[in-house]
């Protein structure tokens, strides 16, 4: 863990669906994800995302890292990003 009780949930295409953040349909799950509030970093590279971010990523307010690259993620960014304060890494390239 990056500090105590924080963690980073890292998926790659070898492992199950985890913690109900997104669905077998690709699709992240805002309701899920918005209840993360103690995770530091989520890599979600190359999983097959579709869909758009959900605006509850904002709630992840301990978030330091977010990697959502080389999916099928459409739309604009939710505004509630801008409420990550802590956010350091930013990544979301190769998306539609």
């Amino acid at each position: 863990p990056i500090c105590e009780g924080m963690y980073t949930l890292r998926v790659t295409k070898r492992r199950t669906i985890k913690d109900g953040v997104w669905n077998r349909s690709g699709i992240l799950n805002g309701t899920h994800l918005g209840k993360l509030k103690h995770m530091a970093g989520l890599q979600l590279e190359a999983v097959g995302l579709t869909g758009s971010i959900p605006s509850q990523i904002g709630d992840c307010s301990n978030l330091i890292g977010l990697s959502l690259g080389v999916n099928s993620l459409t739309g604009s960014l939710p505004s509630s990003i801008a409420q990550l304060s802590k956010l350091i890494v930013f990544g979301v390239s190769y998306n539609n």
